[in-house]
């Protein structure tokens, strides 16, 4: 975002991924935490995604309480998942894709 001069301070993003790794609920050993506080750092709102993840667990291990979507994204551990994760519009037009209406 730096390099982009987009502010950073402020910022809101969605982390998907929380779990130590893939197809896993398993938050032992995850590293997401130290990048939450490293965001933080910079005024950083970092929310965490992970339809694997214990939300429980994770609020009670390292204090995040999972979300379920927001505007923007980095994606940290692929999961193989039914289907897309419930990323909202936010009120932003849909594009439709070529062929479709």
């Amino acid at each position: 975002m730096t390099k982009r001069r987009l502010s950073v301070q402020g910022a809101r993003i969605l982390i998907m991924g929380l779990t130590f790794k893939e197809n896993c609920h398993d938050l032992r050993n995850t590293r997401v935490v130290d990048i939450v506080k490293e965001l933080a750092d910079y005024d950083v709102q970092a929310d965490v995604f992970d339809p694997w993840a214990d939300t429980a667990e994770a609020q009670h291990e390292y204090g995040i309480t999972p979300v379920q979507a927001t505007r923007a994204w980095c994606l940290r551990r692929h999961h193989h998942c039914r289907g897309p994760p419930p990323v909202q519009n936010h009120g932003r037009r849909r594009h439709s894709r070529a062929g479709q209406a």
